[in-house]
């Protein structure tokens, strides 16, 4: 249900940017989902307390994944077509491993050598011989953002493994998710008022 959901998000995310600006309704998204979350966290009856020592990675997941990572994906979607975003987005974990390997959490074998060269191998296959819904020639500035929101979402997810033994993916989520809302909704105040 997962890869449904997120596949759908392209589509429908582009359709939405026929009458919203990507940026104002990227914001209200995020406050949606913030409340969102924080009903289900209530409704578990999970602790919402952050050790003091955490919050410096807290504030950088967040950041990252959750302030930088929605602008540049938005801005991407709105200058490519919605298969180029998933097909791009869906290296992500490529990109995952390489910077786990940088942090030297991963090392390489032969099964992952494999797994990242038949990954890349399919993204080219399909932008080379697939169908017309991908295009790759008149969308370079899409694609290069939608590249930098993929190593966003990769690189907080390699940082969160850290915080997630402890705090569980809700509570994680529900931190990284309202301080990065925190820190969105001010930087998208022109293009909200401008909507």
């Amino acid at each position: 249900s997962a890869v449904l959901v997120w596949g759908f998000n392209f589509p429908l995310m582009k359709l939405m940017y026929l009458y919203f600006h990507p940026i104002p309704f990227n914001a209200v998204r995020f406050v949606i989902a913030s409340i969102t979350m924080l009903a289900i966290l209530k409704l578990q009856k999970q602790d919402a307390r952050i050790d003091r020592r955490d919050w410096g990675g807290i504030l950088w997941l967040a950041f990252l994944g959750n302030t930088i990572y929605p602008f540049v994906f938005v801005l991407g979607l709105e200058r490519t077509k919605a298969a180029n975003a998933a097909l791009l987005m869906a290296l992500t974990p490529v990109f995952a491993f390489l910077i786990g390997v940088g942090r030297k959490r991963h090392t390489f074998s032969a099964g992952v050598h494999m797994g990242i060269v038949l990954s890349f191998s399919g993204a080219a296959a399909i932008v080379l011989f697939g169908r017309s819904e991908l295009a790759f020639t008149n969308s370079w500035t899409g694609d290069l953002l939608m590249i930098a929101a993929a190593m966003c979402w990769a690189w907080q997810s390699v940082e969160s493994t850290r915080l997630l033994p402890k705090y569980g993916p809700i509570q994680l989520t529900v931190f990284a998710m309202f301080v990065g809302t925190a820190k969105l909704v001010p930087l998208s105040i022109p293009w909200l008022v401008a909507q």
